[in-house]
């Protein structure tokens, strides 16, 4: 849904947030993989699995799901994941 200059801008963005160390990179492990399918398996959400994966690290890491997606914001809420939606 983004034109092609501000994907770019956001990207460029990222790796130098990347660059300066400004994020945490965890690793998906079996953990994470059996907590991602236990929420899949609920079927009680639309998630699809990279969303179940950053579920399931949000959860196991005890940390909070920043997000402007609704539908992964609704699925972190019936999931008991720490969430933030951002407008």
């Amino acid at each position: 849904e983004l034109a092609v200059a501000s994907a770019r801008s956001i990207l460029a963005c990222f790796q130098a947030h990347r660059a300066e160390g400004k994020y945490r990179m965890l690793s998906v492990g079996d953990r994470e993989v059996t907590v991602a399918c236990e929420r899949l398996g609920s079927f009680t959400t639309p998630l699809r699995t990279v969303d179940a994966l950053h579920l399931a690290l949000a959860f196991t890491s005890n940390l909070t799901m920043v997000t402007a997606d609704q539908a992964l914001a609704r699925s972190a809420r019936l999931l008991g994941v720490a969430y933030k939606l951002l407008a």
